[in-house]
């Protein structure tokens, strides 16, 4: 159903004691892929950070926008979290 971007980009730096240091968020917005001619649009944050292993994953959750006379429901939870060059990191969908 996601046609939108497949990371959630985060502006928040690791902290002296790593990425469990500084508790974030992420905010999210995208367009969903045509289906039945037509596509929604969705945007959101996540929810704060879940310590797996070494890395952390959120969770996300939230309502398409209305199209065709109806929305849809969705929730899920991102991939890890993957350094970026400037010391921050993202998430996959």
């Amino acid at each position: 159903m996601y046609g939108g971007p497949p990371f959630y980009w985060d502006e928040m730096r690791y902290g002296p004691g790593g990425p469990f240091a500084v508790s974030h968020v992420h905010q999210y917005r995208g367009t969903t892929s045509v289906e039945h001619r037509h596509c929604h649009t969705y945007e959101g944050t996540t929810g704060p950070p879940v310590q797996v292993g070494m890395t952390h994953v959120h969770e996300y959750r939230g309502e398409t926008s209305r199209n065709a006379g109806h929305t849809h429901t969705y929730c899920g939870t991102t991939g890890p979290a993957v350094p970026d060059m400037a010391g921050g990191h993202a998430h996959r969908a």
